[in-house]
């Protein structure tokens, strides 16, 4: 989820780099796009037919491998986190401009959706014979807001905010600990020994012990610094031999457990190396609709479990249960998350996109 559409923003870069990865924009619209034909896939409306061969395989697939979008997400949000901060002295200034930045460009789509959201159950309570949903307490709502909720024990308002937690504690850890780097190599730029020493390190834990603690970004650092690496291997920061080392540690990793994550934040980071490689960091996915895709998802990742998803429920609710109808509703709840995820670009990330712009100028 990760600094979303953050690419499309101009940022200070060498000369030889691209203005915009538009690799990453487009893997990030497919990745948002997975992760809502997961759960799309998951809904009760198509319970009837997961007993169908053919269907109730595709259903299965979808419904067991969509969410692997997340660890897309996680891997791309520590190469463009580390690409916009890599050039900077992390100075205690520069941090709380950047975590400013951060709270701008990510809080805005965030809070409307969390007041969608409640607006949604408390009208549904009122419309809708035993409606299964209940209004979040407003404990629980400013646990939301400063993205604690895990840790204070509520439930999430919207299933996927589990991944925004994660995320701005990645951002917060990685200013904090590139500030170490750079006065550990007395440079702005790092050296190789101190990113071994720090993230090297500190990502082979992470993929190497199993410890799910909720509401910490612990079982998922390693997939940020996977991004990380990828990055800096981009940059020419560290050697092949660094790289392939740590990539080494995470293929090892998976004979402790092997899981969809796991190997997809390897193929993601993968693809980046291999795009950085063959300089498809500008050119790969230059398709109009899927760099459309990528540009409003956050919105959409956000959108389309409280808008979507509702959508299949009416379908549910109020139409006959065959497979025409099904997928019907299907298509129109996908159709009405892109709308509303464009509707929400337009009014809402845009704006906050512009202010962080200014501020990073004046960092």
């Amino acid at each position: 989820m990760a600094d979303q559409n953050s690419s499309l923003l101009k940022m200070k870069q060498p000369a030889n780099q691209p203005g915009r990865f538009i690799f990453i924009d487009g893997l990030r619209g497919l990745a948002a796009l997975m992760v809502a034909i997961h759960h799309f896939c998951g809904h009760r409306i198509f319970d009837p037919f997961r007993q169908l061969n053919l269907f109730s395989e595709t259903l299965d697939g979808m419904t067991r491998y969509g969410g692997i979008g997340v660890a897309v997400f996680f891997v791309i949000s520590g190469f463009v986190i580390t690409h916009s901060v890599s050039h900077h002295w992390v100075t205690g200034k520069y941090f709380l401009n950047f975590a400013l930045r951060r709270s701008i460009r990510l809080d805005p789509p965030f809070w409307v959706t969390i007041a969608l959201a409640c607006a949604l159950t408390y009208f549904g309570q009122k419309l809708i014979p035993n409606y299964d949903h209940s209004l979040p307490s407003i404990k629980n709502v400013l646990a939301h807001i400063a993205y604690i909720y895990p840790l204070l024990g509520f439930d999430p308002i919207v299933p996927v905010f589990w991944t925004l937690v994660h995320e701005v504690q990645f951002y917060v850890l990685f200013v904090f600990l590139f500030g170490i780097v750079q006065r550990f190599s007395r440079s702005v730029n790092p050296s190789e020994f101190a990113i071994i020493c720090v993230f090297g390190f500190s990502g082979a834990v992470s993929s190497l012990i199993q410890v799910d603690i909720d509401g910490l970004c612990v079982e998922t650092w390693y997939m940020f610094c996977l991004g990380v690496f990828a990055y800096w291997w981009h940059q020419k920061t560290i050697s092949t031999a660094t790289l392939v080392t740590f990539l080494t540690i995470v293929v090892a990793s998976t004979s402790l457990e092997i899981t969809n994550y796991k190997v997809t934040a390897l193929v993601t980071a993968g693809s980046l190396i291999l795009a950085s490689r063959l300089s498809g960091m500008s050119s790969w996915f230059k398709n109009y609709c899927i760099q459309y895709l990528g540009a409003i998802s956050y919105s959409f990742y956000l959108l389309h479990g409280i808008i979507g998803y509702r959508v299949l429920s009416v379908g549910e609710r109020f139409t006959q249960s065959t497979l025409p109808m099904a997928l019907f509703w299907f298509v129109l709840a996908m159709a009405v998350s892109i709308f509303s995820a464009a509707m929400m670009r337009r009014w809402v990330e845009a704006p906050s996109i512009q202010l962080a712009k200014r501020l990073k100028k004046e960092s």
